[in-house]
């Protein structure tokens, strides 16, 4: 009789102890992607600074410039690019509506795209007109990384947004090339202007 009362107190325990450690995992699991939530939605960090980017620069110069080299041998004045467009080997012209796919074959660029996006972490690439910039820091109304003028002067990058647009340009210490944040104002920070 007392074998059979062990044999079922250790029965209990087994699933007592079977069910918080299920416990124990749902909860990891909702905590964890609840902070991925979090650290997606509300990055924490700031943006790079002027000395983070040219360090940046330095180190990656040859994919950032075989980017830069494809860009100026397209014939579109406005182009765009970020991570998802890598595996499929294009990117969008957006020159005239609608936007057009540009494919491309070269695998050095191929390369080179994937070293600025997946191990870099770069969030889009985008030529407009005279300049090209590399944005690898951004929140909901905020925007850094570095960019190449075309023309040899300083960009003049989002004047679209008029008023509501704080740019900050320095130069990166490389010919054309510069820092940028921009920070886009909401209605309320222009009302007295």
């Amino acid at each position: 009789m007392i074998g059979i009362i062990i044999l079922i107190k250790e029965a209990n325990i087994e699933k007592v102890l079977m069910k918080n450690v299920f416990l124990v995992m749902i909860i990891s699991a909702l905590f964890g992607s609840c902070l991925l939530f979090f650290k997606i939605a509300f990055p924490s960090h700031s943006a790079p600074s002027l000395n983070d980017m040219v360090t940046l620069y330095e180190i990656n110069q040859h994919s950032i410039q075989k980017v830069v080299d494809m860009f100026q041998s397209l014939e579109f004045d406005n182009v765009y690019t970020d991570a998802s467009d890598v595996d499929y080997r294009h990117i969008k012209a957006y020159d005239n509506m609608p936007i057009k796919f540009y494919a491309y074959d070269d695998d050095e660029v191929l390369e080179a795209f994937q070293i600025l996006f997946n191990k870099l972490d770069c969030k889009i690439i985008c030529k407009e007109k005279q300049y090209i910039y590399f944005q690898w820091w951004a929140t909901f109304d905020e925007g850094c990384g570095i960019v190449f003028s075309l023309d040899g002067k300083t960009p003049r990058m989002f004047e679209e947004f008029g008023v509501r647009n704080e740019l900050k340009i320095e130069p990166l210490g490389y010919e054309n090339w510069y820092y940028y944040y921009h920070r886009f104002k909401h209605k309320e920070e222009v009302a007295g202007l």
